[in-house]
């Protein structure tokens, strides 16, 4: 038997949350939600499990290989766009050849599957719908016959609800509709109306879906069985904090004097509670600082703000004050060495280079009287990940040499039209009207971009990186794949630099940005900066 995880979409009911990191990665008591469902697949017979994922893949492709049980091969597809249930069971035809247990992503449950396994085996069903009396009701719109299949005629029972598992059959792929549809909510129906054998199984146990706060959250303090009482060796606990079990705290937790942990409380990772916090029925996600004396009841707790889960329709209340709530993020080492690195050799090239540095100035404001450098907001690394309903990243002043005439952001609009990435995010012209005459030779010899070692020394950018957008450009990307450039620095040479600069289109600048974002090293980014001075000599797409 094989195993299908249809894990693509955004879940936005969990946003912002889930604008950073995809579902299936979310912890839930310190593993990835993918972790467990990947286990109860193993679990029920599953040898090989396709993993379809489409919303923000690196994080989901990094937890599954730390999260793959062993014996199970498990293989990853990343959806273009997204089709609903239905049509990822059509895009992945191919890889269902065999029985295929699908479990859709937001999906939580410890269901013991091998009797529903043997009653889609007896009855010959194309597909086998298990069927919980628990939790949200499904919308089959048939009734169950005695022998376990789906008839046309009636309702389903009213104790009855879907739990977005299923046992497909290769052959019940000839009936998926070519348009998107859902599994249970569309297909199914549609199958039971044409006659054809759809079963159902009733599974008795635990089950749940994530995809919205309040089921996340009912998820984690489920999980916490018993008088479970767990925390890390590597937290740190106050003698005067007091700890009421069941509670859960993870590594790298800190509960300082007169703080109070549970009953029912989750800490994931890296959370701190200063001096008389008290967190109850509460789960507090990785990251997060709580301020003196907070009190924390019935929340799902971000390092942004929370959800309060005693409302019918839990909604993200985000948090201005830095002394209730703010982030614990900090760089690993290696980032910030890097940085103090790069901003030692930025210091060292400005004052090795100043003598060329005043010529350079001299001679601009020779050939076109007015200020020297040019200055413009750009955006680098997400470092505020939620802003206004968006994701954007940190935005800075950049430094250059001004190539342009002193209008340039002035005329910009009317030369929209001659962009030769067409209509896309990024905006480059072949001949650009507003060049001066010393500015193409700045240009194609790269000269401009010295000031930059100034934003290098600042902290605003690394020596190597992907290109700090405009912010115009930036919010155009919405893409996740293109946003996915935001994850690592903004530096002054790339990737993209020395693949050909504006010889690129568009889309291969972006896929190189998304690129080097998930494969960027220490080593890697030495090497760029290495072949960096060839493509500066040979002026390989420099303009």
């Amino acid at each position: 038997m094989k195993g299908l995880i249809l894990t693509g979409g955004a879940h936005h009911a969990l946003a912002p949350i889930t604008a950073t990191a995809p579902l299936g990665a979310l912890p839930l008591l310190g593993e990835p939600l993918i972790a467990h469902q990947l286990r109860h697949l193993s679990r029920a017979g599953a040898r090989e499990v396709l993993v379809a994922m489409h919303h923000l893949p690196a994080p989901l492709e990094a937890a599954l290989q730390a999260a793959t049980p062993e014996g199970l091969h498990v293989s990853v597809a990343l959806e273009p766009a997204l089709t609903g249930t239905g049509g990822a069971l059509m895009a992945h035809a191919a890889f269902l050849s065999e029985t295929t247990l699908v479990l859709c992503g937001d999906v939580v449950e410890g269901l013991d599957l091998s009797g529903a396994l043997a009653h889609h085996q007896k009855t010959g069903a194309l597909v086998t719908a298990v069927l919980s009396p628990q939790a949200t009701p499904g919308a089959l719109g048939a009734s169950l016959s005695a022998d376990g299949l789906l008839g046309a005629a009636g309702t389903e029972p009213p104790s009855l609800f879907q739990t977005g598992l299923y046992f497909v059959e290769p052959a019940a792929l000839a009936y998926l509709p070519a348009a998107p549809c859902a599994i249970g909510r569309e297909w199914l129906p549609q199958l039971v109306a044409q006659g054809l054998p759809v079963a159902a199984f009733v599974a008795e146990g635990p089950w749940q879906t994530v995809g919205s706060p309040l089921g996340y959250h009912q998820a984690q303090l489920t999980a916490l069985a018993g008088d479970c009482a767990h925390v890390d060796p590597s937290a740190r606990i106050h003698p005067e904090a007091k700890l009421v079990a069941p509670y859960w705290i993870g590594p790298g937790c800190r509960v300082d004097r007169e703080g109070r942990v549970g009953p029912h409380a989750v800490l994931v990772r890296e959370v701190k509670l200063a001096r008389g916090a008290s967190v109850e029925s509460s789960v507090v996600l990785a990251n997060t600082w709580l301020g003196r004396a907070t009190r924390w009841r019935d929340r799902l707790v971000w390092r942004h703000g929370s959800f309060p889960l005693d409302r019918p329709h839990p909604y993200f209340e985000p948090s201005p004050d830095p002394e209730v709530l703010h982030p614990t993020l900090r760089a690993p080492w290696g980032e910030r060495l890097g940085q103090l690195l790069d901003s030692a050799i930025a210091v060292v090239a400005l004052v090795l280079l100043s003598p060329l540095l005043l010529a350079i100035c001299l001679a601009i404001y020779l050939d076109d009287p007015g200020p020297v450098l040019f200055t413009q907001l750009r955006v680098g690394q997400d470092r505020r990940a939620w802003r206004e309903g968006s994701l954007r990243g940190r935005v800075f002043e950049l430094y250059k040499f001004r190539t342009m005439v002193r209008d340039a952001e002035g005329r910009l609009a009317a030369l929209k039209a001659q962009n030769q990435y067409g209509d896309g995010a990024f905006f480059k012209l072949a001949r650009d009207p507003r060049i001066t005459r010393l500015g193409h030779f700045l240009r194609a010899t790269s000269l401009d971009e010295l000031p930059q070692l100034l934003n290098v020394a600042r902290g605003d950018m690394r020596l190597v990186g992907n290109r700090p957008l405009p912010v115009y450009e930036a919010e155009a990307l919405h893409e996740d794949w293109q946003r996915l450039r935001f994850s690592c620095p903004a530096g002054i040479t790339g990737l993209w630099q020395i693949s050909g600069r504006s010889d690129l289109s568009e889309k291969e600048r972006m896929v190189l940005d998304s690129y080097y974002s998930v494969t960027r090293t220490f080593w890697s980014d030495w090497l760029i900066l290495l072949k960096t001075i060839p493509a500066l000599l040979l002026r390989r797409g420099a303009r």
